[in-house]
C-alpha cells in the first residue's frame, strides 16, 4: 500500500520516494522485471496537497512481430490534488471528486493513493508490445520489418480464398 503521512508533512514542497514491487500493487509480478520507483513532489498548503507523481519500471514483454522477449522502460507522470474536508462533511458522504481531485478528512492521517498510481501505471503500459526501431531496423531481432511488409511477394501473393471472388468479378 501506498499510503502518505500527511501530518509529518512541512508547509510548502516535500520530496518522498519509494520503491515498490509490483505485487504491492496486486500487479502481475511476472511482467515488471525490477521494483516500481515513485517520485513524489507533494506541496502542502492549508487549501489543499498538490501531488506530482512519476514513476519509472522495466517491463519484460514479448514482442508481437518476432517473438522474442525485451526490456521496456514505462514510464509517466500524474498529478493529483488532496483537498481538506470537514470531518463531519466527509461522514455525511458529501464527496465529489473529479478525475485528479480528491477529498479528505481533516481528521485524516495519511491519505492512500494506492489505487490511483495502481491505474496510473497500468494506464501506461502499452498495448502494443513492439521494441524500438532505428530505420526500420527493429533493435531486438536486427529485422528489417519495411522490407518484409514491402516485399514483392507479399504484394503479389493472393489469399487463395479471395482469388475465388476476384475470378467471379471477371
Amino acid at each position: 500500500m501506498l499510503k502518505v503521512n500527511i501530518l509529518n508533512l512541512n508547509e510548502g514542497e516535500n520530496i518522498l520516494e519509494y520503491v515498490l514491487s509490483a505485487t504491492d500493487f496486486e500487479l502481475d509480478k511476472d511482467l515488471f522485471k525490477n521494483k516500481i520507483n515513485i517520485n513524489i513532489t507533494l506541496v502542502k498548503s492549508l487549501s489543499q496537497l498538490a501531488l506530482n507523481i512519476k514513476f519509472e519500471t522495466m517491463i519484460r514483454f514479448v514482442c508481437d512481430r518476432c517473438l522474442d522477449n525485451f526490456d521496456f522502460l514505462c514510464k509517466g507522470s500524474l498529478d493529483l490534488y488532496f483537498k481538506p474536508m470537514p470531518a463531519r462533511n466527509h461522514a455525511m458522504g458529501e464527496i465529489r471528486e473529479d478525475d485528479n481531485i480528491r477529498f479528505y478528512s481533516v481528521e485524516n492521517k495519511y491519505i492512500d493513493i494506492t489505487n490511483d498510481v495502481r491505474d496510473f501505471v497500468l494506464l501506461a503500459v502499452p498495448m502494443r508490445h513492439v521494441p524500438e526501431e532505428i530505420d526500420g531496423v527493429c533493435v531486438v531481432c536486427k529485422k528489417n520489418f519495411d522490407e518484409l511488409i514491402n516485399s514483392k511477394n507479399l504484394q503479389e501473393a493472393i489469399n487463395p480464398v479471395w482469388k475465388k471472388f476476384l475470378d467471379k468479378d471477371n
